[in-house]
């Protein structure tokens, strides 16, 4: 394990940099981004300045909370170069100095991870997006995808939430344990040879897209009572999908050619076949095809019984159900940072302001002091006045 430079500057910033002449920074390979902690964090591309080393990775701020305690550090695990941070003590403002180059980023925490445009790969072998526990990551891309695998993957009850242009991809994999969620959507069309959901638990997936979803090898499966929704339209070759215990399957808007369900409890599968509809169901799930009667409909029950039924005339494709998350309450810094702990302007501002606290306190001091000696020679005079009477008064007459 190679540790490179994380140092803290004079500034609200620590900068991060690569191990001068390092194999890992110089061959342009991605790296992985993980972050532990409670509080939320943001990942955004910026083009500033890395003074000048050419080595910088990234600029990590703290927000709402102490720096003093080290936020970040770049390491060398299994020959993959890993950025770790820590919000523990506050909120992270992290600046990425170099554009789609992050391509896998993993939340261990319990806040919220929001990573903005320009930060992932849009190709390359692997794009995987990961939460562990109950933190979230909001996922924004406005740039096409076109990894060869492309993966999504909840544990716990924490949830990811990605929006992408669009995306062409080889494989594809978005899997659910636990609780937890994972939604995926796009604005265009898109497609993938191989598509891969998993639910385990009682979580919930979507996968859905403003346009169309292209799919060759369609494969999902899913145990206990969570939801899968795919659509709410598209096309794919071949579909098998397995259910067992008490979620629901809908698939209802994408035209299969073939597909083969196995149904085992009291869940509830909707799918669209055109040719051939297989497979068995075991207990007193549900399975229900949209569109045009299949071709040929080879699904029978334990009693040998055909189960698959059309679907009611008010069903409508699924679509993503989950509420949206909330992008980390975190702005990004206004100015870009120098190396001055205050800038000079705000340093003057501050003496000139000391200042004339420091004359309005001595004015009031003076006039406390003016006031004090009026009113203790009103009180002398007024003793004065009274001494004759009190004399007067005293007088003893024989």
């Amino acid at each position: 394990m190679n540790s490179t430079l994380s140092a803290i500057s004079s500034d609200p910033y620590w900068t991060v940099h690569c191990r001068p002449r390092g194999s890992l920074c110089d061959d342009g390979s991605p790296y992985v981004v993980t972050v532990t902690g409670s509080h939320d964090v943001v990942l955004r591309y910026e083009a500033v300045g890395d003074n000048g080393d050419g080595n910088g990775v990234a600029r990590v701020r703290v927000v709402g909370g102490k720096s003093s305690d080290q936020v970040a550090q770049l390491i060398e695990i299994s020959g993959f170069l890993v950025l770790q941070l820590s919000a523990t003590k506050g909120g992270l403002d992290v600046q990425l100095l170099r554009q789609q180059f992050v391509g896998k980023v993993v939340n261990q925490g319990s806040g919220t991870v929001t990573v903005e445009s320009n930060v992932l790969v849009t190709s390359g072998p692997s794009l995987v997006v990961s939460v562990v526990g109950s933190g979230n990551v909001l996922v924004t891309s406005t740039a096409s995808v076109s990894v060869d695998k492309l993966s999504l993957v909840s544990q716990g009850k924490g949830q990811i939430q990605a929006s992408f242009a669009d995306f062409h991809v080889k494989s594809m994999s978005m899997n659910v344990y636990f609780s937890g969620s994972t939604t995926v959507s796009t604005t265009s069309s898109s497609a993938v040879d191989d598509l891969t959901l998993g639910v385990q638990g009682s979580g919930s997936m979507c996968l859905s897209s403003d346009s169309s979803l292209d799919i060759n090898e369609l494969t999902i499966g899913a145990i206990g009572s969570g939801d899968i929704s795919l659509g709410p339209q598209g096309s794919c070759k071949n579909a098998m999908l397995t259910a067992e215990g008490s979620g629901f399957i809908d698939t209802g808007g994408i035209q299969c050619q073939s597909v083969d369900v196995d149904l085992l409890g009291s869940g509830s599968v909707i799918v669209q076949a055109t040719d051939v509809l297989s497979g068995d169901v075991y207990g007193s799930g549900r399975l229900e095809y949209s569109g045009i009667a299949p071709h040929s409909i080879d699904n029978v029950n334990y009693m040998g019984l055909v189960t698959a039924t059309p679907v009611s005339s008010s069903y409508e494709p699924g679509t993503c159900k989950v509420p949206p998350l909330k992008p980390s309450a975190i702005p990004p810094e206004q100015a870009k940072p120098t190396n001055k702990t205050i800038p000079a302007a705000l340093k003057d501002t501050m003496r000139n302001g000391q200042s004339d606290i420091i004359s309005l306190v001595v004015v009031v001091v003076l006039v406390a002091l003016i006031l004090r000696w009026f009113n203790e020679s009103r009180r002398r005079a007024r003793e004065e006045q009274r001494q004759p009477l009190v004399a007067e008064q005293r007088r003893v007459y024989v």
